[in-house]
């Protein structure tokens, strides 16, 4: 009975593209799927001293996101979903 979302998308690999398909196909038709979406990222600085696999994937994750902030389709999609979390909650 706890709500979730309907689909969790993100790279587990920096070899994995960079935007995952899903949000890719999403800028390129206008279109996102129905239902809610939760986008799982990474977002830092490179530091070689961390010992960590994704190392590169942060630096890159932190670009894509700063980049998509302003993209219109994905500007649409968090005021319509803001909007009916506020009617809905």
């Amino acid at each position: 009975g706890v709500a979730t979302q309907d689909r969790l998308i993100g790279r587990l690999d920096e070899d994995e593209p960079v935007p995952p398909r899903e949000i890719a196909g999403w800028l390129e038709t206008g279109a996102g799927p129905p239902g809610i979406t939760e986008w799982m990222a990474h977002p830092g600085h490179r530091d070689a001293s961390s010992g960590s696999s994704y190392d590169a994937g942060r630096a890159e994750d932190l670009e894509l996101l700063l980049r998509l902030a302003r993209e219109p389709v994905l500007v649409e999609a968090r005021t319509t979903h803001a909007q009916a979390l506020s009617v809905g909650g």
